[in-house]
């Protein structure tokens, strides 16, 4: 009897894989983005994001609101020296280059 369970526990594991692959599975790697090739695209798309109110900003990221706050252009690109929290907003915007809207 305790065979045949075995088995039976075998086969339900391989069809809960084959039905939900591992986690790292699902995930995409991590990408690398080229920022002299997409950082002018992905800086207006926020810019038009949150110009249109497409996106809330809870109080509580002080950081974000800062940077946003702060975040100055040059040429298409954002200026490093004058903007606070820049590693923030970068990582922002990259998070908002998937979402699209009309």
């Amino acid at each position: 009897m305790k065979r045949r369970n075995q088995e039976d526990f075998d086969i339900l594991k391989k069809r809960e894989m084959d039905m939900h692959p591992p986690y790292g599975q699902l995930m995409n790697p991590v990408q690398p983005i080229a920022w002299q090739k997409h950082g002018r695209e992905m800086l207006v798309h926020s810019r038009f994001i949150l110009e249109k109110a497409k996106l809330r900003i809870h109080p509580s990221m002080t950081k974000l609101i800062l940077s946003l706050k702060t975040a100055y252009e040059v040429n298409g690109l954002l200026d490093k020296q004058v903007t606070l929290h820049n590693d923030i907003y970068d990582s922002f915007i990259a998070a908002l280059r998937f979402y699209r809207f009309k």
